[in-house]
């Protein structure tokens, strides 16, 4: 059985700038995560912190509390080696607060990068790629982010809705993200629709 750890923005942030790797690298995920953080806090109007599912056998000689301070070293060594890669969460966002019943009630996110190589991305491949998924994913609750890898290129957000299989695409929400000229479009497409521009300081910090 696997347990969820959450951690501050900082954490991740010093972790990231002391032993963090290229953004081409699994770190994409972390950043990824405090940009949702972010997002979400700004969605809920909320603040929020970042979980992660790691394996239980490197849990247990830490406190039995869901949120606590360690060490930037073992910090690093969870991060490294303790997490699942065998679920379909990659994080989870929840409110620093619980709610009346005592609750903390948020959303697991699957991050997945699309269009890795290619200089630009194209409607057509995304709607493939999307409606393929009903194969490999059974439904769940989690929300699915796609992040453009390289330039987004001339997608068709009103198509993409439009042409997906909403009836059977396995997760909750599709959201994307991706960064152009200096800002970060963070946006859903399913089941509601809205894209949103951010300065990357005001997401990220």
């Amino acid at each position: 059985m696997n347990q969820s750890v959450f951690f501050t923005t900082e954490t991740i942030a010093n972790f990231l700038l002391q032993y963090g790797k290229k953004s081409t690298s699994k770190d994409y995920e972390f950043i990824i995560a405090v940009m949702l953080k972010n997002y979400c806090e700004k969605q809920w109007g909320e603040r929020c912190k970042i979980g992660f599912e790691f394996k239980p056998t490197l849990l247990a000689k830490l406190p039995r509390k869901d949120t606590f301070e360690l060490e930037l070293e073992r910090v690093a060594e969870l991060l490294r080696d303790g997490i699942n890669e065998d679920t379909p969460i990659d994080c989870i966002i929840v409110p620093e607060n619980p709610d009346e019943k005592g609750y903390f009630r948020g959303c697991g996110f699957q991050i997945k990068r699309f269009g890795i190589g290619q200089e630009t991305v194209d409607t057509n491949s995304l709607i493939e790629f999307i409606n393929s998924l009903k194969h490999k994913y059974s439904k769940s609750d989690t929300c699915l982010v796609i992040i453009f890898d390289g330039k987004k290129g001339e997608v068709e957000f009103p198509r993409v809705k439009n042409e997906i299989d909403a009836s059977n695409f396995p997760f909750r929400r599709l959201m994307f993200g991706w960064r152009q000229d200096n800002k970060i479009y963070f946006g859903e497409i399913h089941p509601e629709y809205g894209i949103e521009e951010y300065n990357p300081r005001d997401i990220i910090a």
